[in-house]
């Protein structure tokens, strides 16, 4: 009989102390280490770690739960133990039961059922009876009332069977009474607090086995003090006492290399502890999910690109439901391999969703909605049959029977929950859909495990076994008839009580999960994401609060809300302390009311302790400037391997530069445009991976508005409408055109919103009028709207890619039409130049691919002009025209009268003037663009990445910094006049 306390700063250090001391020398005794369930695997990790070369073949991770199961089969106990599940659906039996008799709830929600659940087990882990539940008068007293009569038919209902506090309380009697434990030792790890019945478990395993340890965290400074718990070591060294001896309390000494150890010292401290921050420290602020995650993917792959693993990061997020998808797509294009500690309920699998779905639409009465949801459910595989309701109007038992049921897959299964009475019944035409359903249920695991989505396919492979268990559940506890929709309640209730989870598997990934609910360990970087939200702190929101958790009798039902609070802060610093080389804390700038959030207060503490401050994570991860090499590849997200940046040479670029610019097989208009702007810049944005992005509005996102909007009106063939109609079309779609385009966000954290908002409106509103009115005096009319390209191959092997925002359509002919928020400047100046290619690009692919002929190619001027100066006249089309009468006049049909405010074209005394030119040119126009972009894939091939920017290039450039090049060098200079 042995009781040994290890202490240390931190939970994790203290169990790292206790464990590296076990002597499993003598292989006749077993060493069970107990965890709680999210620690097991990191537990099993850490064993290894520490003994490398040493034999672990006596030495045994488990749970509590499994170390339970283990010992009473050992006992020769076979008493049937009930699930989680079965414990929840006595709990929703027993609800039903006696509420007739309830004196102050009213409810019999699921969400009811599963309060009462967790009231049920705390009462039990806190050794109270529905005898000791009086609480005099008011609410409480009402309360309680209810919750007495609810655990003693829970307990009535049980009949003998055990739950898991019953089994618990079994397996202490019959320990006592035997000696299976009298060459074992037990070592209890990463325990932040115990119940009542842990307590009296541990003493029951003191008093039987050779040994037991605990490793508790306790304070090494008095400063921070009064954030542990002291509650473990006091209930211990009491148990020791009662017995007759005295615990054996070892103290770590943990080399906790500095700044961990100043954390450890002075986070929550009232003792100002300084620490010099040489890069260890770094506070960033964000304006949104979308930007804290893209900031942390981009720092990731910067480490990774200087060296580090990806299993070197774990990153702690408050509140994993709020983040959880935003890190799926973003780690996704960025390529970071990751696993994310979450858990899917079984009523979110595909599986559990088709059950539902089929018995929803018996118990809807075949609406149409359900019966369209079903069929378009990828296990059911019939959408031709969506159409059928949709065209036949399918709604009800009668129609279905007429119009889909012949056709319809599942109509036998159907046909049985009609017919079904018992809860038998209805599980016979559940598992009858399950197995029709296994093939594409299998087709699609199989799709999951080909794309690597291991976590996804292991959490929907486990969903036939746990929906085949909760349908035997119901039948255990169902008697008599039941109605479809009573079964559909009680399946629902079980699957979604189950959580399905997987466990991670120790590859070179980032490990992601709850701040506050996953188990962490060291690791060279800890990013916390979230920030501002930590440590999650509860108020009295339950059923019951904290001070009706007090019993009367000096009893107190535990945890209470101050407890979970408590510990969640301690949890906070501890996880904080596990970042060896680094620590990032990101945290959103702003709350859901558009005000400042508030530094919570350990960011404080680590403030102080590292004199540091918040920065801004857009000017450091999306920075239109850059000062170094190392910001540039910071700002970029870097995805090549190092040697790719080594060199910015021809020479060392050649026979690389092809796999390094393009992707895979595809070169893109704008790619090449830019390319001829200026080498290097292409090469940053293209080579490098640099993105131009900011976090605050810019012409960018004006010009993506415009482009979006028109896109809108002219797909919806409204471009003939009223003035007072553009303008409800433009309120309409405004919002969610700023959603699209990724504006909406970079809006709501400017102090000008509303007038922004305001002139995106007004532009807006003038580019749908110009529509309206250059619609309305032509003859072309809108063919396509934003049209992809890839259908031309350029230098043999690679696809040119382009989107048109716009094509018109005149008898034979087609136009060109670009939307242009800026300066169109000179056509023909840029064309030769390179600068800009697509318009003559498109008109060329476009007329080979629809057999037509070039009948313009045009800028529409999408700028909004406050004041229209005659001296200054602004056309709303920019561009070329084939100088065929007909052509011209079908450009602007007014022209015929001598003028036009459309296009740049007067009626003269020889005829039209302005920017009409021959087929023949406007043709050799096309040709000289495509030879020209088949002349940038070539000089790319080749390395070519020096600075040789146009005129004005380098004035809006966001790599000057990065390039250096001086404007004294000379730029390229533009011709005044182009012939071709």
């Amino acid at each position: 009989m042995k009781l040994n306390i290890f202490q240390d700063a931190t939970t994790w250090l203290s169990a790292k102390y206790m464990l590296s001391k076990i002597d499993n020398s003598d292989i006749s005794v077993d060493n069970i280490v107990v965890v709680p369930d999210k620690f097991s695997l990191l537990t099993e990790k850490l064993l290894l770690d520490l003994f490398p070369q040493g034999s672990l073949f006596n030495v045994r991770v488990k749970s509590l739960s499994s170390l339970s199961r283990e010992l009473l089969q050992k006992l020769g106990e076979k008493g049937e133990v009930v699930s989680s599940g079965e414990g929840l659906l006595l709990t929703q039996v027993a609800i039903e039961k006696v509420k007739k008799d309830f004196v102050y709830f009213r409810k019999s929600s699921i969400n009811f059922c599963y309060e009462i659940n967790k009231i049920l087990a705390q009462l039990k882990s806190s050794s109270i009876s529905a005898e000791q539940l009086e609480f005099e008068g008011g609410n409480a007293g009402g309360k309680y009332h209810d919750i007495a009569l609810i655990q003693k038919e829970y307990q009535a209902l049980l009949d003998g069977q055990l739950d898991a506090n019953a089994r618990l309380a079994l397996l202490k009697e019959m320990l006592g009474k035997n000696d299976i434990l009298s060459k074992t030792k037990f070592y209890f790890a990463h325990f932040d607090a115990f119940t009542s019945e842990g307590f009296d478990f541990i003493k029951v395993l003191f008093e039987k086995s050779m040994e037991v340890s605990v490793s508790v965290a306790t304070s090494l400074n008095i400063g921070n003090d009064y954030i542990y718990e002291k509650d473990i070591t006091r209930k211990l060294e009491k148990m020791a006492l009662d017995y007759g001896t005295v615990a054996n309390v070892f103290v770590g000494k943990s080399e906790v290399e500095n700044p961990r150890g100043a954390i450890i010292e002075g986070l929550y401290s009232f003792d100002k502890i300084k620490f010099t921050n040489e890069g260890f420290y770094n506070l960033y602020s964000c304006p949104s999910v979308s930007a804290e995650v893209e900031s942390v993917a981009k720092l990731i792959k910067y480490y990774v690109y200087e060296g580090l693993k990806y299993r070197d990061f774990q990153i702690a997020v408050s509140a994993l439901p709020k983040y959880q998808s935003q890190i799926e797509n973003i780690f996704d294009r960025y390529d970071i391999p990751c696993f994310i500690d979450s858990s899917v309920s079984a009523d979110k699998t595909v599986l559990g969703d088709f059950v539902l779905a089929l018995l929803n639409v018996v118990i809807s009465g075949f609406s149409k909605d359900n019966l369209i949801d079903f069929c378009g459910h990828a296990l059911c595989g019939q959408k031709e049959l969506i159409e059928i309701c949709q065209m036949k109007n399918v709604e009800g038992l009668g129609r279905y029977k007429a119009l889909l049921s012949p056709c319809f897959e599942y109509a036998g299964e159907i046909e049985k929950l009609l017919q079904a009475k018992t809860s038998q019944e209805f599980a016979t035409a559940v598992l009858s859909a399950i197995e029709k359903a296994k093939e594409k249920y299998g087709q699609l695991m199989d799709k999951l495990q080909e794309r690597g989505d291991v976590k996804e396919y292991k959490i929907n492979v486990q969903a036939e076994d746990v929906i085949k268990e909760n349908l035997e559940i119901i039948n255990k506890y169902s008697q008599g008839e039941i109605s479809c929709n009573e079964y559909y309640n009680k399946l629902k209730l079980l699957l979604s009580f189950r959580q399905v989870s997987t466990v991670p598997t120790y590859v070179d990934g980032v490990m992601i999960g709850d701040a506050t609910q996953s188990g962490f360990e060291e690791k060279k970087v800890l990013i916390v994401l979230g920030g501002e939200g930590l440590p999650l702190a509860s108020g009295d929101n339950g059923l019951l609060s904290d001070d009706e958790l007090s019993l009367s009798q000096g009893k107190m039902i535990e945890p209470t809300i101050r407890m979970i609070n408590r510990r969640n802060r301690f949890k906070l610093f501890n996880l904080l302390s596990l970042g060896s080389d680094k620590l990032f804390v990101f945290y959103q700038l702003l709350n859901e009311e558009g005000k400042r959030n508030e530094l919570p207060a350990y960011i404080k503490s680590l403030n102080d302790i590292f004199d540091a401050f918040s920065l801004n994570a857009t000017n450091v991860f999306f920075a239109n400037e850059v000062s170094s090499l190392q910001h540039a590849l910071l700002v970029s997200g870097v995805k090549k391997e190092k040697n790719d940046y080594t060199y910015l040479s021809k020479q060392a670029l050649s026979g690389n530069a092809s796999k390094l610019m393009f992707e895979g097989d595809k070169a893109k208009v704008t790619q090449l445009e830019s390319y001829f702007v200026c080498p290097f810049k292409h090469y940053a944005a293209y080579g490098l991976k640099l993105k131009e992005k900011t976090a605050q509005f810019d012409q960018r996102d004006l010009g993506n508005v415009c482009h979006k909007m028109a896109e809108l009106f002219v797909k919806q063939g409204l471009h003939g409408q009223s003035k007072e109609e553009v303008k409800t079309f433009v309120e309409k779609h405004l919002d969610y055109v700023l959603e699209m385009e990724g504006v909406k966000e970079k809006l709501e954290i400017m102090e000008e919103r509303t007038h922004l908002v305001g002139f995106l409106k007004k532009q807006c509103n003038s580019l749908l009028n110009d529509i309206v009115k250059e619609n309305s005096c032509s003859s072309f009319n809108p063919k396509y709207s934003e049209l992809k390209f890839d259908n031309v191959t350029l230098a043999g092997k690679y696809r040119l890619i382009g989107k048109v925002d716009r094509i018109d359509e005149y008898e034979d002919y087609l136009r060109i039409v670009d939307y242009k928020t800026g300066k169109s400047g000179n056509l023909l100046k840029q064309l030769y130049y390179g600068e800009k290619l697509q318009l003559f690009l498109y008109q060329k692919i476009a007329c080979d691919k629809f057999g037509k002929r070039a009948g313009g190619v045009f800028y529409f001027n999408a700028k909004f002009n406050y004041t229209k100066k005659d001296s200054e006249q602004d056309y709303i089309l920019k561009g070329l025209v084939d100088d065929d009468e007909k052509l011209i006049l079908a450009t602007d049909t007014n022209l015929a009268s001598g003028s036009s405010d459309i296009v740049q074209i007067k009626m003269g005394k020889e005829g039209f003037k302005g920017v009409a030119i021959s087929p023949e040119k406007l043709d050799r126009l096309g040709k000289h663009a495509l030879s020209t972009a088949e002349g940038a894939v070539r000089e790319i091939e080749e390395g070519f990445v020096a600075p040789k920017p146009v005129a004005e290039a380098c004035v809006w450039c966001p790599y000057a910094a990065l390039c250096g090049f001086e404007i004294s060098r000379g730029v390229r200079a533009n011709k005044d006049d182009v012939e071709f």
